[in-house]
């Protein structure tokens, strides 16, 4: 006798990591998304100055004076290499939004927890058009407060008194995702990014539709005690 899939509870908030989740890359370095921080800036020509100006001005007789210092022009951000070589085009770019778009008219509230600089995430999502998907939702490595995802997701999750299958986080890392299962819904992307196949089953599981094992490609909370599992693993590493 076959048994039925479960229905899982509404999703309550879809936990993304950055970088090689959202992104298709390891790492957005600085310059990339502030140019100016880089020193990868464009000089001007230095201003004319010589014994003709200064004899004119009567500043001296036939004394060159040394220009001023250049000043830096900030080059813009290069948002086609962030659009194709950050996000993986703009295909992808468009599916990510119809997911976030999805999900936050279930009801769904989107975080992002990331090793990635916090700044770098928002600059990189207002530069797509995607930052209001997640507001002030963003904790970079500075606001986690360790090396570890899954210590601030069970304050999170305490916090809103969140059920284990209410929410799903999704991370690219193997140990992220082993730790935060014990916690939560856990779903692995690929190492170059989500895949449209992936956000689908996203989607899929944010509309409730079906439990992990009928998904497949979702791992189950199985803690019953969620700070007491936690509080094992970490005994053992």
């Amino acid at each position: 006798m076959t048994s039925s899939p479960r229905l899982l509870r509404r999703t309550r908030a879809v936990l993304f990591d950055f970088d090689a989740t959202l992104t298709v890359r390891e790492e957005l370095q600085v310059w990339r998304l502030f140019p100016e921080r880089g020193g990868f800036g464009d000089a001007p020509p230095p201003p004319k100055t010589g014994t003709k100006r200064l004899l004119q001005s009567g500043e001296g007789e036939g004394n060159d004076a040394a220009p001023p210092a250049p000043v830096p022009v900030p080059r813009a951000v290069d948002t086609v290499w962030l659009r194709q070589k950050g996000f993986g085009g703009d295909t992808r770019i468009s599916q990510l939004g119809e997911m976030f778009e999805e999900l936050a008219s279930l009801g769904v509230e989107l975080h992002i927890v990331s090793f990635a600089q916090r700044d770098n995430i928002i600059r990189a999502l207002s530069l797509l058009g995607m930052i209001h998907f997640f507001g002030d939702r963003i904790v970079g490595w500075q606001e986690l407060g360790g090396p570890s995802k899954a210590g601030f997701i069970q304050r999170l999750m305490e916090e809103r008194r969140w059920a284990k299958d209410q929410v799903l986080f999704v991370d690219d890392q193997a140990r992220n995702i082993h730790e935060a299962s014990l916690l939560c819904l856990t779903k692995k992307s690929g190492e170059s990014g989500l895949d449209e196949g992936e956000m689908d089953e996203i989607r899929n599981t944010a509309r409730g539709s079906t439990s992990s094992s009928a998904s497949g490609g979702f791992g189950r909370a199985e803690a019953s005690d969620p700070a007491e599992r936690l509080h094992d693993l970490y005994r053992m590493v």
